[in-house]
């Protein structure tokens, strides 16, 4: 077995409260596997019924990935804190947020975007080291996989020990099907797949891999494979913070590299770099080749932001949209930038004692904004990842006839997650303003979108949860237009990271 990390807790250092929270947050992930195992099953069981099961090409990949570590050591009700540079919040307040969202029987349901305890996702990756985004260790990129298709494959129950990495089902899936590789894709030519077929081994147990080397990088966490051995850069971080002083230690030219024999340990448990160091030379230079052959430069190219959060550099291309009803279902990255910037909306409306409905909505009550009209008056609602709510319910009626609804935010802070306030106006008349603790830079929710007119998938304010999609009075919203300023053009002090109190 690995050794078990320094920095994460262990078990008999939680409260029993703690350990009653963490046996949950593992409970509904086990039941979520169940759940998709038994599901797989039914599609599986439904092919053999129409008798075309021996002749379908069945691979099955148990994940993208090694276990995630976003959950931070305590485990969290907000899966996208991490993500968006909050830092880790404390037992206690995670035990105080979970009783504010129902406690531990709403875990795993949907008021919660919770995540499990890093923990829980380094004990699951056994018996490898480290996790989701360590592209350096196999317990970030190491994920089982069974392949069934009799027709090829005259071995049962066999496993097949040869190196291999994602790339190579494309290639198997053509050879079984006998599908040419296409030349062109979408009238791009298509570049060289850098897999190869899995189908030599099917038969062969004791042949040799045909993908002798890969690379691997994912946020600055550098490994390699090659012949037998892995190149490994000690983590610079911990998966589940990117506290800029953290991120300082990237420095990917000076890596200090680990080195393991896979023949003799495939877990990669002992590291024999300081035995081997012409081995770790050897390896590195075939990273940097691999690196710049597969455009992997730069290396850690997607942290700019979290490695000066202060900058808050603008990252909407599109600055101007004007939208209509008939915009809904838009992934959120896809619509307006509306987060730690400054941006105007302006809500083009002809009113009357029936106008009611959501003007544009992105992500749900655990992240996201809506701008909506309720009960004749002008309501707006910001969700700071669950962790801040803000609520305008200012008991601002709306007038009747053709109206414009503007909302103004303004970055009191250029940072990422900054403070922020928003001021509203009916036909450039101010009515009303409110303060937003902290903002949300990277994305509200993983899962939801961007919505004119209505409230797609869940709700952001669960006051109009009753109402479904809460679709704006037909006929009414004309449409509703987004400038979205830059930050960049302020001069701005260094802020510092952000703090949850």
């Amino acid at each position: 077995m690995v050794d078990w990390p320094e920095v994460l807790p262990k078990w008999d250092s939680f409260s029993e409260e703690g350990k009653r929270y963490l046996s949950r947050q593992m409970e509904v992930n086990a039941a979520f596997l169940e759940h998709v195992d038994y599901h797989v099953g039914r599609v599986i069981d439904h092919i053999e019924e129409m008798g075309e099961l021996d002749n379908t090409l069945v691979i099955y990949l148990t994940a993208d990935n090694g276990c995630t570590a976003e959950g931070t050591p305590t485990g969290t009700f907000s899966e996208l804190l991490m993500q968006n540079g909050f830092p880790p919040l404390t037992m206690e307040q995670q035990l105080e947020k979970l009783e504010e969202f129902g406690g531990l029987d709403a875990w795993g349901g949907p008021h919660m975007a919770n995540h499990y305890s890093v923990a829980w996702a380094y004990a699951s990756s056994t018996p490898f080291q480290w996790t989701k985004q360590m592209a350096s260790h196999f317990g970030g990129t190491m994920s089982a996989t069974a392949i069934r298709y009799p027709k090829d494959i005259e071995a049962k129950g066999e496993w097949r020990r040869q190196f291999q990495n994602v790339t190579d089902i494309v290639p198997t899936i053509l050879e079984v099907t006998g599908v040419p590789a296409p030349d062109y894709v979408n009238g791009q030519k298509r570049k060289a797949y850098p897999g190869k077929s899995l189908t030599y081994a099917w038969n062969n147990p004791d042949a040799k891999t045909n993908h002798p080397t890969q690379y691997f990088e994912m946020l600055g966490f550098m490994g390699l494979y090659h012949d037998g051995w892995t190149l490994s850069g000690k983590p610079y971080r911990i998966p589940w913070s990117v506290d800029p002083a953290a991120m300082a230690n990237f420095d990917p030219l000076n890596t200090e590299w680990e080195l393991y024999n896979i023949n003799e340990d495939p877990i990669q448990q002992v590291n024999v770099a300081d035995q081997y160091p012409e081995k770790v030379k050897e390896l590195e230079a075939i990273f940097w080749e691999e690196a710049e052959k597969y455009n992997v430069y730069p290396v850690g190219g997607s942290l700019g932001k979290m490695l000066q959060p202060e900058s808050n550099a603008q990252q909407a291309a599109k600055r101007h949209w004007e939208l209509t009803p008939n915009v809904y279902r838009v992934p959120e990255l896809a619509g307006p930038e509306i987060k730690s910037t400054n941006y105007e909306i302006n809500a083009y409306i002809t009113a009357n004692e029936t106008t009611q409905g959501v003007i544009y909505a992105v992500g749900e009550h655990i992240g996201g904004q809506a701008l909506f009209i309720k009960d004749g008056k002008l309501r707006y609602s910001y969700s700071t990842l669950g962790l801040y709510w803000h609520d305008f319910d200012g008991d601002v009626p709306i007038p009747h006839g053709d109206i414009k609804i503007t909302l103004k935010h303004t970055m009191k802070e250029q940072k990422l997650n900054g403070p922020s306030f928003v001021e509203f106006f009916i036909n450039d008349k101010k009515v009303g303003e409110m303060d937003i603790t902290a903002t949300v830079y990277g994305s509200y929710t993983a899962h939801e979108t961007f919505d004119i007119g209505r409230d797609e998938g869940m709700p952001v304010n669960e006051e109009y949860a009753e109402k479904g999609k809460f679709i704006f009075t037909p006929g009414q919203l004309h449409k509703v237009v987004f400038d979205i300023k830059n930050p960049d053009d302020q001069e701005t002090p260094a802020s510092e990271y952000s703090v949850i109190e």
